[in-house]
């Protein structure tokens, strides 16, 4: 499979710069060392669907030399009230964090809902979810065992490459990693998303497996692959 270079929707980047000032802000944090940010991982490319439930297992080890860099690792979809919704893994300086984000429109704005350090996790394997009730507009973010409820105004989500908001033309299913605050080479740690699982029902009735390599500020000098085989995305 070709390696595709993509330039990432604009609000990926809007929502990256937001969860970076959130650190910067409220945790009062040292400012970062001069370095890089990028995003790499792999955007859904096959037949258009609708789902109200959507689920993936993500693995991801320790790492090394993270004291100085800013992770966010999410499973990211838009549902059909134009809600860009994410659940995934939040990293600061090292301490990792479940994370979900949701947004509204507000006189044509977009805003942000987020939690970055909803609650403390560990490295190793989990489960993470998103469920909209067809009913209630309610969307349900599970971490493992750990859930939160929001409302979003959406009946499914929009399972697909592309979402056109407005005049404009955004990635739709992806898994990716974005990270802020590095110097000369990726901090070094490894995610995994397989099982990406969707259904009608809030039970996975299907699997993800159509999927292609996007990066956004990636060189030759970053030493980082993206590695797809059949469902799973692997993050390096």
């Amino acid at each position: 499979m070709k390696y595709y270079v993509i330039l990432v929707a604009v609000l990926i980047v809007v929502a990256g710069m937001i969860f970076f000032a959130y650190y910067e802000n409220s945790l009062n944090e040292r400012k970062l060392p001069s370095g890089s940010h990028v995003y790499l991982g792999a955007i859904y490319s096959g037949t258009p669907t609708e789902t109200n439930f959507i689920s993936a297992t993500v693995t991801f080890n320790e790492g090394i030399n993270l004291n100085d860099s800013i992770y966010y690792v999410v499973l990211s979809v838009w549902d059909s009230n134009e809600s860009y919704d994410q659940i995934g893994i939040s990293s600061l300086n090292g301490h990792f964090y479940a994370t979900y984000s949701y947004t509204e429109m507000i006189n044509g704005s977009i805003k942000y809902i987020f939690d970055p350090s909803w609650f403390p996790i560990r490295p190793g394997t989990h489960v993470i979810s998103m469920y909209i009730n067809s009913t209630s507009r309610n969307l349900t973010f599970t971490f493992d065992n750990k859930s939160h409820n929001a409302y979003t105004g959406g009946y499914y989500f929009r399972i697909k490459e592309n979402e056109p908001i407005g005049n404009h033309s955004f990635s739709g299913l992806t898994v990716y990693e974005e990270i802020y605050g590095f110097n000369k080479s990726l901090p070094g740690i490894s995610f995994n998303f397989s099982r990406v699982n969707y259904g009608t029902t809030g039970y996975p009735t299907g699997s993800i497996t159509d999927w292609v390599r996007f990066s956004h500020n990636l060189t030759a000098v970053y030493n980082s692959t993206i590695y797809i085989s059949g469902g799973s995305v692997n993050i390096t």
